[in-house]
């Protein structure tokens, strides 16, 4: 298969992934839940006395799937952003498409990391910084399964130890200290255990016979991989939860709050705790939903229960500008809108207290089932470019 099929099955099988996440945004908080737009301004909230505001970041969802010589234009556009922070989504199932003979070392022959060795160093390039997230198990590690809604991206829970090993072996590999081709890779600090786990569609299964077996299952992963990376890599920020926007808990997926609760129960080992937002609502705009910005407060009183003060990233959140089958026109932000609300999201006096280090916008560019980029689908820079670039350089550098 050529580089450019390749390129159009992955983006495809996000697409796929972006669908099954968002058309969850309805049960954020669900209809009982009064998810309504008010009219009460959400920044009425008092600001504190000395800000300390989130880094601005941005996440470009093509690394993964894009020809690996496309790779370096597609960081320098994440570089006219003018972030310091990226997210990078890094797909195990890629990476480990069969079982290496000694998982923990990221040198075993079994594993290819040319195309995040490339991501790695040209970020450095530019001096950005990547935030790694890691999902895609591969067949061996799921007892042979394949879940999810397609067979691109494997959702079936993976082995607990597993996981771990690998997660060690990645934390290796970028810890500064390994050697690729005679030099030195880049340095990577900032660690997600997997992504939208508490959503069928990235991890499964969420209930069997009647039990929520998901809170089990990655409890274990969370506990197998913090010790992994920490050993490799002692100043690493390790962050858990990532979960995707999804307000009540169902047989195929979990409410954040119950999310939460779970891994307070089963005390899972943290540095943070990552939130994905995708508000209806306008980030000023007063609305019961959740998680959304105008109930941020009820995200921060959740996530005290796993520790006072954690910080807690939003790894994803963003606004789309054109109707999609999941998003109708009332869900949608003109591009005058979109650039407004980046420019709301950034100064929100709730994100001023030093909690919220860090929030990414998902994503660089448009793709047709989430557009909600910086950049349209033919390259042209919308109004939020600027806005973005402006926020990018205001906010604080480093989360």
């Amino acid at each position: 298969m050529g580089a450019n099929d390749l390129f159009g099955r992955r983006l495809a099988t996000v697409l796929l992934l972006l669908l099954a996440a968002t058309t969850l945004l309805a049960a954020c908080g669900g209809s009982d839940d009064g998810d309504t737009a008010g009219t009460t301004d959400a920044s009425e909230t008092e600001a504190p006395a000395t800000p300390s505001g989130p880094a601005a970041a941005v996440e470009d969802d093509r690394l993964h799937g894009a020809p690996l010589t496309e790779l370096p234009a597609r960081i320098q556009m994440l570089a006219d952003t003018g972030v310091s922070v990226t997210r990078v989504g890094v797909w195990w199932r890629d990476i480990a498409a069969s079982q290496p003979g000694d998982a923990t070392n990221p040198a075993d022959r079994a594993y290819d990391f040319e195309r995040y060795d490339l991501i790695m160093r040209e970020l450095a390039t530019h001096e950005i910084s990547a935030l790694i997230s890691v999902y895609n198990t591969p067949e061996w590690a799921a007892g042979g399964f394949t879940q999810g809604i397609n067979k691109e991206v494997n959702a079936q829970a993976p082995e607990a130890e597993a996981f771990g090993e690998f997660m060690g072996a990645l934390a290796t590999r970028y810890s500064g200290e390994f050697q690729a081709d005679g030099a030195t890779l880049p340095q990577v600090d900032l660690f997600e255990i997997w992504n939208e786990g508490n959503l069928a569609g990235f991890l499964a299964p969420q209930t069997q016979n009647g039990e929520r077996v998901v809170l089990d299952n990655y409890a274990a992963m969370a506990k197998a991989a913090y010790g992994q990376i920490k050993d490799a890599n002692p100043q690493a920020t390790v962050i858990a939860g990532v979960t995707g926007p999804r307000g009540k808990s169902n047989d195929a997926n979990t409410g954040v709050e119950d999310w939460i609760a779970g891994m307070a129960d089963r005390d899972v080992p943290m540095d943070a705790y990552s939130q994905h937002i995708y508000p209806v609502a306008a980030p000023k705009v007063a609305t019961q939903a959740f998680p959304a910005w105008g109930t941020i407060d009820r995200l921060t009183e959740a996530v005290d229960r796993l520790g006072d003060d954690l910080p807690i990233y939003v790894t994803e959140a963003g606004y789309t500008t054109m109707v999609t089958p999941f998003r109708d026109e009332g869900a949608t932000a003109t591009e005058t809108e979109q650039a407004q609300y980046v420019r709301d999201i950034y100064s929100l006096p709730q994100l001023q207290t030093g909690r919220f280090p860090l929030i990414v916008w998902f994503n660089l560019q448009d793709n047709p089932g989430w557009p909600a980029g910086l950049i349209d689908i033919n390259g042209r820079k919308k109004p939020s470019h600027t806005a973005f670039l402006k926020a990018a350089k205001s906010a604080s550098s480093t989360p």
